[in-house]
């Protein structure tokens, strides 16, 4: 079985379902909208690290970023409803230089 990374159309797609902009993640990412886009509409391939940073911001699930070629575009996973995803709290937070870190309360 190989195992590949989503789309970036696909993580774009995820990303609207949980209700998050690109305008949003943008600040955070520390990548000018314009390529940020270019990355989601897989116009250019997405590096790795930029693409658990977007994972992390969005609360996607490492599950969520794992393409499994059964499923149709359109009719994607998601580990649990956007809702509660997004009420989970998260011990990770993007520093200043961009890199995830964890979070110590």
């Amino acid at each position: 079985m190989q195992i590949t990374m989503i789309s970036g159309q696909d993580l774009k797609f995820l990303l609207k379902k949980r209700g998050i902009s690109q305008q949003q993640i943008v600040p955070d990412l520390q990548v000018p909208q314009p390529s940020l886009s270019r990355y989601l509409n897989d116009v250019v391939k997405m590096p790795a690290e930029l693409l658990v940073k977007i994972a992390v911001l969005g609360g996607l699930s490492i599950n969520d970023l794992i393409d499994d070629p059964g499923l149709s575009r359109g009719h994607l996973k998601i580990s649990k409803s956007p809702e509660d995803k997004l009420a989970e709290p998260t011990n990770h937070v993007l520093n200043s230089k961009g890199s995830i870190d964890r979070r110590v309360d």
